[in-house]
């Protein structure tokens, strides 16, 4: 497991050390991959490439505000006692179905306003999504969590002793 790629304080600017994540490493990794796929593919079928870069954009946006808004309700006790926390999301604090949830009314909205036909973009793009997703849950396996239930097969994963998996199980 390699949780994080690299910690540094700036050269001493940040008041606390700021780590930059494998899990959004491979996220952006991700999502960079799908909107190229996604663009290249509308090309291919006729459809406005610029489009799926700008819509891609704006889903990622809405993606992040649903997914950190779900994360706040799981946790609604623990942001009442201290409200700033809501806005320190460098923190962590992400729920993949909020984002998702977000995303797809988004995506529902951005076609109606711009009169595109919302299940061929998604045809378009769900493949790619697909793909992104998996990008995701690597960065899972590299930080350790979203881990399953302890098993014996051969190509199942050993987590370290000390591990947020290994003292779950």
């Amino acid at each position: 497991m390699h949780p994080v790629v690299f910690d540094t304080d700036l050269f001493g600017a940040l008041s606390e050390p700021w780590s930059l994540h494998t899990y959004g490493v491979l996220i952006a990794a991700g999502f960079m991959l799908a909107m190229a796929l996604s663009s290249r593919q509308a090309r291919r079928e006729g459809e406005d490439p610029d489009r799926i870069v700008d819509l891609s954009f704006y889903v990622l946006l809405a993606g992040l505000i649903g997914s950190r808004i779900v994360f706040i309700f799981t946790k609604l006790d623990d942001y009442l006692r201290d409200p700033l926390e809501i806005l320190m999301f460098w923190r962590g604090g992400l729920v993949w179905y909020g984002g998702f949830i977000a995303a797809a009314l988004y995506e529902i909205h951005y076609c109606r306003k711009y009169q595109l036909n919302y299940l061929k973009l998604v045809d378009l793009q769900i493949p790619y999504v697909a793909l992104a997703h998996a990008f995701g849950r690597l960065g899972c396996l590299a930080a350790g969590c979203c881990f399953g239930k302890p098993t014996d097969v051969p190509w199942g994963v050993v987590f370290p002793p000390g591990s947020m998996a290994q003292t779950a199980q």
